[in-house]
C-alpha cells in the first residue's frame, strides 16, 4: 500500500502534507477516525524506532504529546529491544495538542 490508501479503506481522505504522506478515515461502527501515515526520512531505521516508538522517550521530547500510552500489542517481536513492548503491531492512545 505505501503510496496509496490503505487497500481496505480505498476512499480514506487524503491528508498529505509535503513529505509525509497521510489518510485518515473511520471504521464503520467507530467513534474516532483512523490515520494512516508514511514519512521518508533519512536516518537508520533502528535509531527512528527508537525515538519515536517507545512512549517514553517520546513523551520526554514530543511537546504536542499529552498524554501516550500502548493499549495492546501484537505481532512480531522483531523491533522489541528498540521500542521496548511486547509487540511490534501496538495501539496506542496519544493525545496531542494542536495545532502543532
Amino acid at each position: 500500500d505505501i503510496g496509496h490508501p490503505p487497500a481496505d479503506m480505498p476512499g480514506a481522505t487524503d491528508a498529505s502534507s509535503g513529505n509525509v504522506r497521510m489518510w485518515r478515515f473511520r471504521r464503520p461502527h467507530e467513534r474516532f477516525d483512523t490515520y494512516v501515515t508514511e514519512i521518508a526520512v533519512p536516518v537508520e531505521t533502528a535509531p527512528f524506532v527508537a525515538v519515536t516508538n517507545n512512549i517514553a522517550l517520546r513523551a520526554g521530547w514530543d511537546d504536542a504529546t499529552k498524554e501516550i500510552e500502548v493499549l495492546e500489542t501484537s505481532g512480531g517481536k522483531d523491533l522489541v529491544r528498540l521500542h521496548g513492548e511486547h509487540g511490534d503491531e501496538q495501539l496506542i492512545r496519544w493525545l496531542v495538542e494542536t495545532p502543532f
